[in-house]
């Protein structure tokens, strides 16, 4: 697990600062917005890490925090992601065409 201390201050999913939430800015209330995420072990801000999710091949049969990152990678490491561009694209183009041909 990736400490506090480690984390510096800008969180990685959101780029946002950890204590954006706050009206205060100190170490502490920092610390407050910070928690790990399960699944990957990096430090993220308690917005990004709303989601719970059981991870039985870590040993962690109950739902537990899981960042956004990890919880959008999804069980297929990612590889869906990478077809967003296309899925999209292929939408737009027959949108366009449907447009184009008065449908």
């Amino acid at each position: 697990l990736q400490s506090f201390a480690e984390a510096g201050r800008i969180c990685p999913c959101c780029h946002s600062k950890y204590d954006w939430q706050s009206s205060t800015e100190s170490e502490t209330q920092r610390w407050v917005w910070m928690t790990n995420c399960r699944a990957c072990g990096q430090v993220v801000c308690t917005s990004c890490a709303q989601s719970r999710v059981a991870l039985p091949e870590l040993g962690i049969p109950d739902p537990c925090r899981v960042c956004d990152v990890c919880v959008w990678r999804g069980p297929d490491g990612g590889a869906a992601l990478g077809k967003l561009t296309k899925i999209f694209a292929n939408a737009s183009s027959t949108s366009s065409a449907s447009v184009a041909s008065g449908g």
